[in-house]
């Protein structure tokens, strides 16, 4: 698993570089199992596509990538969403299981 924090510079209106937060990160099978029950908790595979227009320029906002079943699918929430939208809620509940502070 690949895990990557992307910032924006207000000032200079541009984007930092990628800073890698977890890299190639081996799970447990319990760590697996967890991360499994969270997917399928939030119906994250049930979602073909999710896309929200960007609502400020902020540069924060939550983008997954995954490949299932052969399918490449990128879901996005834009920027600036708030904290019970849903990727928001299923990054915060990832990054507590992954220990990603």
């Amino acid at each position: 698993m690949r895990f990557f924090n992307l910032s924006h510079n207000e000032k200079t209106q541009e984007f930092d570089y990628p800073v890698i937060v977890c890299q190639n990160k081996k799970l447990t099978k319990k760590e697996f199992n967890d991360f499994e029950n969270i997917i399928n908790k939030y119906k994250f595979w049930e979602k073909k596509t999710y896309d929200l227009e960007p609502i400020c320029t902020d540069g924060f906002g939550i983008v997954f990538q995954a490949l299932h079943n052969g399918d490449y699918r990128n879901y996005s929430n834009g920027n600036c969403a708030g904290q019970n939208e849903y990727l928001n809620v299923l990054y915060t509940e990832i990054k507590k299981l992954l220990k990603l502070y």
